[in-house]
């Protein structure tokens, strides 16, 4: 009885250190992610886009020499880096997508930085949609110096049930081992 009692001891501090690892990472720090240029709809790619790994300087695409997007640990710029002003063309669609490859359902909510300074952009550019993160720029223009900013909430990758499973089992197998030879 002494022994079960430890093994479900044992079972409960690997669950508590699992959750406690899941709920650390805030960010996607170190996630590969591919950002993509879409236009004139959200399904068509209009030639430019980049697959790489986030570090804390962002990970940045250069819409045609007008705007860099740069993705940071928590948060995606969309920064008017040409002077006079470039506008996105009005569309169905014109901006990007963000979607994490390592960690799929990393992006868990977003909101607009109050540094944003692009006109006419709000809430209603940004969406979460099959765990793809977009920012629809039709019909806006960026200003030299202009900033965009969306900043977002992450979650770490949760184990898979079958790996608790089997994490589980080999701990009570280590248990029952130890046991067997005293």
């Amino acid at each position: 009885m002494r022994n079960i009692k430890a093994v479900l001891q044992i079972i409960m501090y690997v669950f508590f250190v699992l959750g406690i690892a899941t709920a650390s990472a805030a960010n996607i720090l170190n996630d590969t992610v591919e950002i993509q240029y879409l236009y004139p709809d959200s399904s068509t790619q209009y030639g430019i886009s980049i697959t790489g790994v986030v570090t804390e300087g962002g990970l940045a695409l250069n819409l045609f020499d007008n705007q860099n997007v740069i993705v940071f640990p928590s948060f995606v710029q969309i920064i008017g880096i040409k002077n006079p002003s470039s506008n996105f063309v009005v569309a169905s669609f014109n901006g990007v997508s963000i979607q994490d490859l390592t960690n799929p359902s990393a992006f868990a909510g977003f909101s607009i930085n109050p540094a944003s300074n692009v006109a006419g952009f709000d809430i209603s550019d940004v969406s979460l949609v099959n765990e793809i993160l977009y920012i629809n720029m039709q019909g806006l223009t960026t200003p030299y110096g202009s900033l965009a900013q969306v900043d977002f909430t992450a979650q770490a990758a949760v184990p898979e049930p079958t790996t608790m499973f089997l994490l589980s089992f080999g701990l009570i197998g280590l248990v029952g081992v130890r046991r067997f030879r005293k």
